[in-house]
């Protein structure tokens, strides 16, 4: 069993993106039964969202988790909402934000509370406006497994803390709520 866990690269502002070397330091991964995938996704609307989708489906994960950084935050946040609109702030590309249509908003499948509090972190109900939110919207609408995202704080998340919160979350049977 796979578990699909993405990170984004640098972008305007963040130089050194933690999310990136958080996935890539758990790429592969044993967790319990679950084995981690690590991903780094380019921080652009559209192709974050391709990719996790091509990921996923190459991988038929459990579940998929992303990861972004959240320079104002000091603690690590689980996301328990996307919404359809976003800012108006280009992606790294110089990209605006697509127009989508759907719900307004859309819900991590994961119990955000409980894996927050693995993580010592927090519930989050404003995954912001900038890429981190398209992403939650866009893959939480088109796949049919768990889908959760966290955002970490710039100075980043112990890889072996994540370790340890998921093999005790999939001990769980988690991810689902």
């Amino acid at each position: 069993m796979n578990l699909l866990l993405t990170g984004f690269g640098p972008f305007p502002g963040v130089e050194t993106n933690p999310t990136q070397s958080l996935v890539e330091a758990l790429d592969g991964a044993d967790c319990g039964e679950v084995r981690v995938c690590g991903v780094v996704l380019p921080v652009t609307y559209d192709g974050a969202i391709a990719e996790t989708l091509s990921w996923a489906k190459a991988l038929e994960p459990v579940a998929v988790l992303g990861t972004g950084v959240a320079v104002r935050r000091e603690t690590v946040c689980m996301e328990s909402t996307g919404r359809r609109h976003l800012g108006v702030r280009p992606d790294a590309n110089g990209a605006l934000p697509p127009t989508v249509e759907g719900p307004d908003k859309v819900y991590s499948a994961w119990d955000v509370e409980a894996f927050a509090s693995l993580l010592g972190g927090q519930r989050s109900d404003d995954a912001g406006d900038y890429v981190c939110n398209a992403w939650l919207y866009g893959v939480q609408r088109q796949l049919s497994v768990p889908v959760g995202f966290l955002h970490v704080p710039e100075r980043g998340l112990d890889p072996g803390r994540l370790t340890e919160a998921l093999k005790v979350w999939f001990s769980m049977g988690r991810p689902a709520s």
